[in-house]
């Protein structure tokens, strides 16, 4: 499999097929070496189509090849300018989409609010606060967005209390009157009495 792999210069099937080897074999000098250099050249030539992608404007296709470039094993870790350069637009890409789906979830609240959904508003405004967090978002925000996530964030939550202390209510009750009924039945037992 890996002479047909290498002679078809299918190079990412090869370096699969040697990582594949080097696993069930670590201590494979040829495969060693040839992943190696395999892996240096697969990893440059992804790099160079990042930076292709950055110049041509294709983000989806730009953040799934940055994901893949990160979560391969390489013999070397991803370095130099275009690396840092593609890491840097990531960057960018990420706080812009962050900013968009910050937007939308304004939108969906305010969904959530006329339906008088507050359990589906709840993961809503913890995305919006994670997203905000994560991406070092709260400065950038309008003052109108933050006045209208704390309002809906207060009406999600005080909704959430008061069906908290109605649930806790209704389970003392029940409590109650299983208790009741307990001692009614004692007392019919001839046991005790109330």
């Amino acid at each position: 499999e890996y002479r047909t792999a290498a002679r078809s210069r299918d190079e990412d099937k090869t370096f699969k097929i040697l990582k594949m080897i080097l696993k069930a074999n670590p201590d494979h000098g040829a495969a060693r070496r040839h992943f190696g250099q395999l892996s240096v050249k697969i990893q440059e030539n992804k790099i160079k189509e990042l930076d292709a992608l950055i110049q041509a404007g294709g983000e989806a296709e730009f953040l799934d090849l940055i994901m893949e470039i990160e979560e391969t094993d390489w013999v070397v870790e991803p370095k130099g300018d275009q690396w840092e350069n593609a890491l840097a637009v990531r960057v960018g890409v990420e706080r812009r989409n962050a900013k968009h789906r910050l937007e939308e979830i304004l939108v969906e609240l305010a969904s959530f609010r006329a339906a008088d959904d507050w359990k589906g508003s709840l993961s809503q405004i913890g995305e919006f606060f994670n997203l905000a967090q994560e991406h070092g978002l709260e400065g950038e925000l309008e003052a109108d967005d933050i006045n209208v996530y704390n309002e809906y964030k207060e009406w999600a939550e005080e909704l959430a209390d008061e069906a908290r202390a109605e649930r806790e209510l209704e389970n003392l009750v029940g409590r109650f009157k299983n208790r009741v009924a307990e001692m009614q039945q004692a007392e019919v037992a001839g046991q005790k009495t109330l």
